[in-house]
């Protein structure tokens, strides 16, 4: 349940935090709602009952799926289609090797203090990220840019029939973000090929998390090897993904 209601929150935050970041910009959310998961991600090391702890992991799980998926549109501000493919590939790297790494070092932090602290590694990381963040991350997303960019030639000129192709990102931003909310929900109920790999994509989640999560006690339970050791046979799956990754990252483009 602990790992289930974190992927319930993952997977249920982007359906605001994209909107949010076409109308107030990529790194606004993503700053804001890496605080957030920051804090309840820390939260969690210190809850003192299951149904805190339940609680709490969704809430971070909602707030920490901002910069996952946030990225992809990052990508797609940054480089043409035909650029895509290797960027796209490199990116993808983080989610299939992170939850690796954190599994192995989750298992030496385990073994030499408590449950507690894998909670605590992670947010003191993520507080080191979070301030270079604060400092070198640029926002990308082309209609904001451009709409800063309109209002410092306004101040400047005072030329106040200066306008944007997307102005009205500015005009409207609750119209524009309930519509962006009911999107997914209508191409979800409208589109079968949506619904198609809706499903197939919950399958293989399934799985994948699955096996993340049973994996170490296959060698801790069956060979009785200690937790830290058995992490270790993450790298495994680490290398094997790795390669799966480029190999269709070749064949796509």
């Amino acid at each position: 349940m602990v790992v289930s209601l974190f992927l319930l929150g993952f997977a249920c935050g982007p359906l605001c935090a994209s909107p949010l970041s076409e109308i107030y910009g990529r790194v606004r959310v993503v700053q804001s709602w890496n605080l957030l998961y920051l804090a309840f991600n820390a939260a969690c090391g210190a809850a003192q009952s299951k149904e805190a702890l339940l609680v709490l992991r969704f809430v971070a799980g909602l707030f920490g799926s901002a910069t996952l998926r946030i990225g992809g549109g990052t990508l797609s501000d940054l480089f043409y289609a035909k650029d895509r493919g290797k960027a796209v590939a490199i990116y993808s790297w983080s989610p299939i090797l992170s939850p690796v790494v954190g599994a192995i070092a989750g298992g030496f932090i385990s073994q030499h203090t408590t449950w507690r602290w894998n909670f605590w590694a992670c947010s003191l990381l993520g507080v080191l990220i979070q301030a270079w963040e604060l400092f070198f991350l640029q926002e990308t997303y082309p209609p904001l840019i451009l709409r800063r960019k309109k209002k410092r030639l306004i101040e400047r000129t005072g030329n106040t029939a200066l306008y944007t192709e997307f102005d009205y990102l500015d005009d409207a931003p609750t119209r524009v973000l309930s519509i962006n909310l009911v999107r997914p929900f209508k191409l979800l109920a409208t589109q079968p090929i949506v619904q198609v790999l809706a499903l197939y994509n919950a399958y293989l989640y399934r799985n994948i998390y699955i096996l993340y999560a049973d994996f170490v006690t296959l060698w801790t339970d069956v060979y009785n090897e200690p937790i830290q050791i058995a992490s270790l046979n993450y790298i495994s799956i680490a290398i094997g993904s790795a390669i799966a990754a480029e190999l269709c990252t070749l064949i796509n483009d």
